[in-house]
């Protein structure tokens, strides 16, 4: 009898300290500084990047007069980055929200240089003959138009949609709503 007595007061004793901590674990799981510090640890460099492509026509006289074409093709990348870890984060326990303000930096890169190659020359059979320096200015006149243009589609706009999709999925996977100012 007093074995049973003994194992009822302890698995009345190991219940509630499994209760005591299920309880300190509920508590402390969706702890204002628990969701913030989880919303940092993934909160790093956001990065987007546009590929995009330009033709480029060039054109010199020779020793003769002669005026030589030719067009260049260029392809490059551009990358848009934005460092979340600059981001701040409110969280209301009792609306369950998390507020986010979004850096406002974004930081377009120059278009890397994939490919930059002569497709065509006309006017003459072969190409203009071309100095360092000038073929240096063509090549960095292409890769310009080409950031020029990305930037025009709005690859900033498409980094912050990227971060804000990639910040409100991992916030709502934790159980809370999210807003960004």
């Amino acid at each position: 009898m007093k074995n049973i007595i003994g194992a009822v007061i302890g698995l009345g004793i190991i219940a509630a300290l499994l209760f005591v901590g299920w309880q300190m674990y509920r508590g402390n799981a969706g702890s204002e500084t628990t969701v913030i510090e989880q919303i940092k640890k993934v909160a790093k460099l956001q990065t987007i990047e546009v590929k995009a492509a330009t033709s480029l026509e060039k054109s010199k006289k020779d020793w003769a007069g002669a005026v030589k074409h030719t067009v260049y093709f260029a392809e490059g990348t551009v990358t848009a980055s934005i460092n979340l870890e600059k981001m701040g984060i409110e969280l209301d326990k009792e609306k369950n929200l998390v507020t986010i303000k979004l850096p406002t930096q974004v930081d377009v890169s120059n278009a890397s240089h994939d490919n930059f190659k002569i497709v065509c020359t006309h006017g003459t059979l072969t190409a203009p003959n071309f100095t360092d320096a000038e073929r240096s200015n063509h090549i960095n006149e292409a890769f310009s138009i080409i950031k020029q243009r990305v930037e025009k589609l709005g690859i900033e706009k498409m980094a912050l949609r990227q971060a804000r999709e990639y910040l409100t999925t991992f916030i709502n996977a934790l159980g809370r709503d999210v807003q960004f100012v």
